[in-house]
């Protein structure tokens, strides 16, 4: 579990000249892009860097005022640290993790600042929410951070879009998979549970996802559910109290971390995944889930379609119905130990060989980078 709390550019005591500036969301709280920044920061500082943080996360996972007045508030300090940061050497690096909507606009007055310093630059993409649709603010991002940028995407499809919409040309492909460590899955026998994990909110899909587990579980097609995860809505966190109080077999977990995390998944045997988020790009939780041999069943958003394959799951077109399509599929492996089996093993094999390719596309990125 990412707990530490990340140096900040400016904390005392601290070396006036890092060579990496990472300027992004960092834990608390623990989501996908403040999970991955932790994970390239230590990953940075283990290979010796200097890495100084600009972290720009809110307080909360809420969006409330509250949370958009702490992002804006650290953003400007975060340029006024970087305004005031000696730049001696020309080897000093900006490592930006871009936001998916409003906060491209904090995004690009760091690019300005590292430009107008003549940092060197990666920008690290996790949102597809610009990638879908044509962005004038982001395409306006991507002129600030000039055509020297080097620009640290997903997956290959998300490559294609960025070049394609914004004529960048320095694209580097990492999967979210390089940053996880491959465990030993463990061989199920038949297909019993499901399950959910994540922020819970419309846009995760969360009554998709209820209305797949009441329906598998008053036909018989599972035996239990379990859902995992911070309510972001409190209305969410009633409706699942009451269902886990009135539905037989279904279990609200709240957030879970660490051993608690593991337990969760040992007890499911698909993961449901119904998102509607915009920015979905590379969800950890797809890949955590086929890293220990669990099947998937996801709509099809951002490179999810690119994660789930060779029968290692069921990704559903986003013009077909979820709840109808993921029943059916839930209800092929149920019947069907030999099927279930085999899309286990295909899960685990396929987060093998998305992980292998992304370390060594992340070594490279290193090694053009990260020598100074």
């Amino acid at each position: 579990m990412l707990t530490a709390r990340p140096a900040l550019l400016t904390e005392p005591g601290s070396p006036a000249e890092p060579s990496v500036i990472m300027v992004g969301t960092f834990p608390p709280p623990i989501h996908g892009m403040s999970w991955i920044n932790e994970s390239v920061r230590r990953d940075l500082l283990a290979d010796g860097h200097d890495v100084r943080v600009i972290n720009v996360a809110a307080k909360s996972l809420d969006r409330g005022l509250v949370s958009r007045l702490t992002k804006m508030a650290r953003s400007f300090a975060g340029w006024g640290r970087l305004s005031a940061l000696r730049t001696p050497h020309s080897g000093l690096l900006l490592y930006l993790a871009m936001s998916g909507g409003i906060g491209q606009l904090y995004d690009g007055l760091f690019l300005l600042i590292g430009r107008a310093k003549k940092l060197r630059t990666v920008v690290h993409h996790h949102s597809y929410a610009y990638l879908d649709n044509d962005n004038l603010l982001t395409r306006a991002v991507m002129n600030v951070a000039g055509r020297h940028a080097v620009h640290v995407v997903l997956s290959r499809q998300m490559a294609a879009r960025l070049t394609e919409r914004y004529g960048v040309s320095e694209v580097r492909v990492v999967s979210n998979a390089s940053f996880q460590h491959q465990v030993s899955w463990r061989s199920r026998k038949d297909c019993r549970a499901i399950g959910f994990l994540g922020n819970i909110c419309a846009a995760k899909g969360i009554q998709e996802f209820i209305d797949v587990a009441r329906s598998c579980l008053a036909n018989g097609i599972v035996s239990h559910v379990e859902v995992a995860g911070p309510c972001q809505e409190q209305e969410w966190q009633s409706r699942l109290d009451d269902l886990a109080k009135s539905e037989t077999g279904f279990h609200y977990h709240g957030p879970v971390y660490g051993d608690t995390k593991e337990r969760f998944f040992d007890a499911i045997d698909v993961l449901v995944f119904p998102t509607k988020y915009a920015n979905e790009a590379e969800p950890l939780v797809v890949l955590e889930a086929l890293n220990r041999g669990i099947p998937v069943v996801a709509w099809d958003r951002g490179a999810v379609g690119e994660l789930i394959m060779d029968r290692a799951g069921r990704v559903v077109p986003k013009e077909q119905p979820f709840v109808d399509r993921a029943i059916q599929y839930i209800t092929e492996l149920a019947r069907s130990p030999a099927v279930f089996q085999e899309a286990c093993r295909a899960a685990a094999a396929s987060f093998a060989g998305r992980r292998s390719e992304a370390r060594q596309g992340w070594l490279r990125i290193k090694s053009e980078m990260f020598q100074f």
